[in-house]
């Protein structure tokens, strides 16, 4: 089995947290896809698609922008989480 892909990044700036998560998913066997701090929600949306993640996990300012995002591009296929 296949780790799970994920894409971790942040519209606003948390930087430090979003990078935290990334070394925990991919301490837990994940594979990350990281585009850090400061990304629009289309950027993510678009990442997503192309990196054929199955989730993305973004700050929780940037979550209904990513679902929308996601939405319009016609993935919302793709699981969307708030990073803790």
């Amino acid at each position: 089995m296949s780790a799970r892909r994920l894409l971790l990044g942040a519209v606003g700036d948390e930087e430090a947290s979003i990078a935290a998560a990334a070394r925990r998913w991919r301490d837990a066997g994940a594979e990350v896809v990281y585009l850090g701090a400061g990304v629009t929600a289309d950027v993510m949306a678009a990442t997503a698609i192309s990196e054929d993640v199955a989730a993305v996990v973004v700050d929780a300012q940037g979550a209904e922008a990513v679902r929308a995002a996601l939405a319009r591009a016609g993935a919302d296929d793709i699981e969307v989480t708030i990073s803790s």
